[in-house]
């Protein structure tokens, strides 16, 4: 009665007095009492109040996609940018290329005046063809010349792990590798030979000037915190990427003039960071060996921690290497005593091919934080990946369809906008915006 006569307040307040009592009995539907006060209090202009009754839905049902979105559009009226950023990030989590939540994002921290978060949702959108004009010409601009990352500090391991490492290598195995995945290493061969690479091969640290890249390689392996690297230019080489190798004196990258043709600067820091991000916290033991036999050295080196533990090629030759190197390491024993007790105990649930891949994410999101954002990974992938060359196309819908099938790239857009690569940004980085 009092919705056909139109008395919006009057509705607002039975709806509310309803909705309380349907949650103190237990009888009636108090989401959808909520919902329709919410619509009405909309209507009042009384958006505060709104975001109440939508925020109680989604208490009630935290799936409830029309509360959910309808939220999100109330946080942009009242200029509430970190209920935008709760409601879109979890909405991006579900659809990593949604492309409404990336231009909330972008319109809450633009009203907001927080301009590199601003600017990193607004490079998603450039890269899925979904920005505005302006958007286009800002993003095109700053990234021509944007510089390699001016470091405040480096980064630390600590802060790594938290902020960049993909959550399919976290937990028990990250800290795993992290703490003796320097005995793991040993026990994988030197693979220069097979590159070609020989004692005459002239051999180069981080510093040098070996190759016009190589001032960029020694800043982004300093912002990286990472101070050990064996470099080596092959100049008749003509492959397309860097390969990360395995020297006596542990990691090598290998880079040639091809790795960075026709690449901007910001693309030429992607590729570099995403090869040699992997250094840290030993991450580059999965993209150095399969996934068998990265299986096999990680538990041989459990055993090492006790030598009652078993499993199918436990006593290999192949394994006693690490099995005694772990077992003669005290601290590590010490350390790493829990973690190694409960990584033996869910050694079944480990996806070792999963591992493998989100060790190789880990390194992209590495080079899309070196490089400035999204934008310029996205170019340097579509530039490298044969398979994107040539087919992207010039809509925002054919470009999510297509990389859509990129798993790459599905990963980077929701971590360029992530909470903690913003405050990663802010906190080790000079950022002139």
């Amino acid at each position: 009665l009092l919705q056909s006569a139109g008395d919006l307040p009057a509705q607002a307040r039975e709806l509310g007095r309803a909705a309380d009592h349907a949650a103190e009995s237990g009888a009636g539907d108090e989401a959808t009492l909520r919902l329709q006060r919410a619509e009405a209090l909309s209507k009042l202009k009384d958006f505060q109040a709104a975001v109440g009754e939508y925020e109680r839905i989604l208490q009630l049902d935290p799936q409830h996609s029309g509360a959910r979105g309808a939220l999100g559009k109330l946080y942009l009226e009242v200029g509430d940018a970190g209920g935008v950023e709760r409601i879109h990030r979890a909405l991006i989590e579900r659809d990593a290329l949604a492309v409404t939540s990336y231009q909330a994002l972008a319109k809450a921290w633009a009203e907001a005046n927080e301009p590199d978060a601003h600017f990193q949702a607004a490079q998603v959108l450039v890269s899925l063809r979904a920005g505005r004009a302006k958007d286009r010409q800002l993003v095109e601009a700053r990234c021509e010349s944007m510089p390699t990352p001016r470091a405040k500090t480096a980064i630390s391991d600590e802060d790594f792990a938290s902020a960049v490492v993909h959550p399919g290598c976290r937990g028990l195995i990250r800290d795993f590798l992290w703490r003796a995945g320097h005995h793991l290493l040993k026990q994988l061969p030197e693979d220069l030979k097979s590159h070609g690479i020989g004692w005459r091969t002239p051999r180069h640290g981080i510093e040098g000037d070996a190759f016009p890249e190589h001032g960029m390689l020694a800043k982004i392996c300093g912002l990286l915190g990472i101070e050990q690297l064996d470099v080596y230019w092959m100049g008749d080489w003509r492959r397309p990427e860097p390969v990360l190798a395995l020297g006596k004196s542990g990691a090598a990258l290998i880079l040639c003039p091809e790795v960075f043709s026709g690449l901007t600067e910001a693309g030429k820091a992607f590729v570099l960071g995403r090869a040699v991000s992997l250094v840290k916290l030993n991450l580059h033991f999965f993209s150095l060996t399969d996934a068998d036999t990265a299986q096999k050295l990680v538990l041989g080196a459990l055993k090492g921690f006790d030598a009652s533990r078993t499993f199918p090629g436990h006593d290999d030759r192949a394994l006693r290497g690490i099995v005694k190197a772990v077992s003669r390491d005290a601290t590590l024993l010490k350390s790493l005593d829990g973690v190694s007790k409960e990584l033996w105990r869910s050694r079944e649930a480990l996806d070792w091919q999963e591992l493998r891949r989100a060790a190789l994410l880990t390194g992209s999101r590495a080079g899309l934080f070196v490089a400035g954002g999204m934008f310029p990974a996205t170019e340097a992938i579509v530039h490298t990946n044969m398979s994107l060359r040539g087919r992207v196309p010039e809509t925002a819908a054919g470009v999510v369809k297509l990389f859509r099938e990129v798993p790459e790239l599905v990963d980077l857009a929701p971590f360029a906008v992530s909470e903690r690569y913003l405050e990663l940004r802010s906190s080790s980085l000079r950022l002139d915006l």
